[in-house]
């Protein structure tokens, strides 16, 4: 087999991959180019509120809702238990912490840079007028360690829910 017919071979392959020809010849005479490897990555948070958010009974209003979202490394961190309190900055094992305050039928978006190769948990609280049962008012997502990860989450009465991407419906998308 002549040089030739090996350089055509590689120049179909690459373009069936998605590369161009100069990325090909690229390869065959100089290697592989290491990996690189990014610093950084984003963890994005999107965050829909329902029509009756942080509405105590049936007949309530939507009201506003604080939230307090943190990101940390330790699976087994909580949050403090007084969801009324401010959001615990000074812990130190939350990497970032933020307030958000939503409205009914409005979307925040969070974006958030981190370091690319550590994992994050994504804990969410959020002070309701009607706290409801067992942990209703707290939610924590799993962010892998090496993507760009994408969460939507959805609040309405006193319900903090992660939407999954093969749910039904209009689903929202991250910045």
């Amino acid at each position: 087999m002549s040089w030739k017919a090996v350089l055509i071979a590689a120049c179909l392959a690459a373009g069936i991959q998605g590369c161009t020809i100069g990325d090909a010849t690229r390869v065959l005479f100089r290697g592989m180019p290491d990996r690189l490897i990014p610093e950084k990555r984003n963890i994005s948070l999107t965050i829909h509120g329902g029509p009756k958010l942080n509405a105590k009974f049936e007949g309530d209003v939507a009201r506003p809702l604080r939230l307090c979202i943190y990101l940390h490394k330790h699976e087994d961190w909580n949050p403090p238990m007084d969801l009324s309190a401010p959001c615990a900055e000074q812990d130190s094992r939350v990497s970032k912490a933020q307030k958000v305050t939503l409205l009914a039928d409005r979307v925040a978006y969070i974006t958030e840079s981190m370091p690319y190769g550590d994992a994050y948990w994504i804990t969410v609280t959020g002070d309701f007028s009607d706290q409801g049962g067992n942990g209703k008012g707290i939610l924590k997502v799993y962010s892998p360690a090496d993507l760009n990860s994408c969460h939507w989450l959805n609040i309405d009465r006193n319900q903090i829910q992660e939407v999954k991407k093969n749910s039904a419906g209009n689903q929202p998308t991250c910045k």
